[in-house]
């Protein structure tokens, strides 16, 4: 089954998009900061960097989840980066110091 998920772009990267108030199976979101861009591909891996942060971060598994955007897995780890680097919350969609 293929689902379509509202995505961000800029300049061919993807930029945070979130997806947590949309039904259960478009449920796909990538919570970055606004400052960092990205791609996520098949199965959940992510590749991205953040400029501000002076970070960059890849994710990559042995095992696909579902197709789509970043799933919970990784987007668990994405938010473990930022929370260690200070930034204080994604309620509005995008880490925030």
């Amino acid at each position: 089954m293929h689902h379509l998920f509202p995505i961000r772009y800029a300049l061919g990267f993807h930029k945070a998009v979130d997806n947590r108030k949309q039904p259960l199976e478009r449920r796909r979101s990538l919570i970055l900061s606004e400052d960092a861009f990205g791609h996520v591909g098949a199965g959940g891996f992510l590749g991205f960097a953040d400029p501000k942060a002076k970070i960059s971060f890849g994710y990559t598994m042995n095992k696909m989840g579902p197709s789509g955007l970043l799933n919970e897995r990784g987007q668990g780890l994405v938010d473990a980066v930022y929370l260690s680097l200070g930034y204080k919350s994604n309620a509005s969609g995008r880490w925030i110091l």
